[in-house]
């Protein structure tokens, strides 16, 4: 299980209350994973995902991984892109705790890669790099 953090409807809307982003219509617990609370958002009929960073990430951190976040996208590669709030911060403060809401980007995980998955991880990790 990877919901340690529980949210209520009405938790959720708080937060969203500090972005600009549009009404919840509902919301989904993710039960992968293992460190942090997750939750699927769908908000004016759009997907994101809620990350409540759980007490085993430093907070220190989060702006690093936000801002790769961030050059990635800018540069053209494709995953989630941090939201950032009323305050343009991506970060966001929550009982006690550091949230950040992300683009949701589709796809599932996969279980068996083929030697074709192989190559295009490759391709994309040499591109990183290069």
């Amino acid at each position: 299980m990877a919901v340690y953090t529980k949210l209520s409807e009405e938790d959720i809307e708080k937060i969203l209350s500090s972005y600009s982003i549009g009404k919840l219509d509902k919301f989904e617990n993710i039960e992968e994973g293992i460190e942090n609370s997750n939750f699927l958002i769908f908000v004016d009929n759009k997907k994101y995902i809620l990350t409540i960073y759980e007490k085993r990430v430093k907070k220190e951190d989060l702006p690093f991984f936000s801002e790769l976040m961030i050059s990635l996208n800018i540069s053209g590669f494709k995953c989630p892109k941090p939201i950032l709030n009323n305050n343009k911060n991506s970060i966001t403060d929550f009982k006690n705790k550091k949230l950040m809401i992300v683009s949701f980007v589709e796809g599932k995980p996969k279980i068996n890669l083929s030697p074709e998955n192989c190559k295009s991880i490759g391709l994309e990790t040499a591109r990183l790099h290069g």
